[in-house]
């Protein structure tokens, strides 16, 4: 019975899904140096896909919108983030760069809106990735 626990969770580890490193994410969006999106987990990208993604400056200010679209049967939960970067693309750390869960029904398209925190951002990497339990007590 305990190898089949520990071959469970190499699996899991090997797909990214308990790690804590970048590679957990799903699915990331960047917007520099080209607008570009990489599917990290296949088991994400088969259930969640990105229709579209825009970013532009107002009031010197970046807004950045990504439309989102559960390809599934079945309804979904995930988490998200927006992390900002500055010119020379350093992570501009807030208290808002934290994941944000949602969730999405079968077959249901959302967008998810941002604005950066202050002028200096130029630049968001969007990154999706699968609801992790609380470490909490």
């Amino acid at each position: 019975m305990t190898k089949w626990i520990l071959a469970g969770l190499s699996l899991l580890l090997g797909t990214g899904l308990l790690s804590g490193c970048r590679t957990s994410s799903g699915i990331t969006v960047e917007s520099y140096p080209k607008r570009s999106i990489t599917v990290n987990s296949k088991v994400v990208g088969n259930l969640l896909q990105v229709t579209e993604h825009n970013a532009v400056k107002r009031n010197d200010l970046l807004l950045a919108q990504i439309t989102l679209q559960n390809i599934s049967q079945k309804d979904l939960q995930f988490e998200c983030r927006f992390e900002w970067k500055d010119k020379e693309g350093i992570v501009i750390e807030t208290p808002m760069t934290t994941w944000m869960p949602f969730s999405f029904s079968a077959k249901e398209r959302k967008a998810v809106n941002a604005i950066a925190p202050n002028a200096a951002a130029e630049d968001y990497t969007f990154i999706i990735r699968f609801t992790m339990p609380s470490t909490r007590w």
